[in-house]
């Protein structure tokens, strides 16, 4: 009596192709999204100590784009960073009042003092630092935007890029990726396997 054994080798290629079009693929994405949230959180930090800003205002700065996580079609992400200005009342320690009447702020880098800057309330109720446009001080205007003032504010934009772009670029996020990518393919082909009844330990 004889049994005769084969191997259905067409099943398992077709099996194998797909797990790469999809389990591989959707690992890929996966691995992709979490590292650019490890980015962002990375680059927050650093931001944070360069410029004094609080990481609650930063995170709104750097973070990815609604609708820019990566899939497995596009295998793409972005880490977006917003470049614009901050008022320095937003910057640690919070600017205050000389004895002299001159108002002391930080800037980024260094600190700043200003005979012409003073500290009043915004429209939103929030304090700022103003400076005057010019020495006129004319009745008060109908609209808040034609008062001869404005806000003091900060540039943190080369400090937001170069955070990105140091912590994103860096070996660290290229390790944590790789790390990512390992456990998501991992996870993902277990769980493919599993529907097929195949249990790996």
């Amino acid at each position: 009596m004889n049994i005769e054994i084969k191997s259905d080798n067409k099943k398992l290629l077709a099996h194998l192709k797909d797990l790469k079009e999809k389990v591989t693929l959707a690992a890929e994405a996966k691995a992709l999204n979490s590292t650019a949230s490890y980015i962002v959180r990375g680059a927050v930090k650093i931001a944070a100590t360069k410029t004094g800003v609080q990481a609650t205002l930063l995170r709104k700065r750097i973070a990815v784009p609604r609708g820019k996580k990566a899939t497995a079609r596009t295998l793409r992400t972005v880490v977006f960073g917003g470049l614009w200005v901050v008022p320095v009342v937003k910057i640690s320690p919070k600017p205050r009042k000389l004895a002299s009447g001159r108002v002391k702020y930080k800037t980024v880098p260094g600190d700043a003092v200003r005979p012409d800057a003073f500290i009043a309330k915004s429209t939103r109720g929030t304090d700022r630092v103003f400076v005057r446009k010019d020495s006129s001080r004319k009745r008060v205007p109908p609209k808040y935007s034609e008062l001869p003032i404005k806000s003091v504010t900060a540039d943190i934009g080369p400090h937001v890029r170069r955070a990105i772009e140091g912590y994103g670029g860096g070996q660290e996020s290229q390790n944590y990726y790789k790390q990512r990518l390992f456990k998501e393919m991992d996870r993902a082909i277990s769980g493919n396997l599993r529907r097929y009844g195949i249990r790996v330990r």
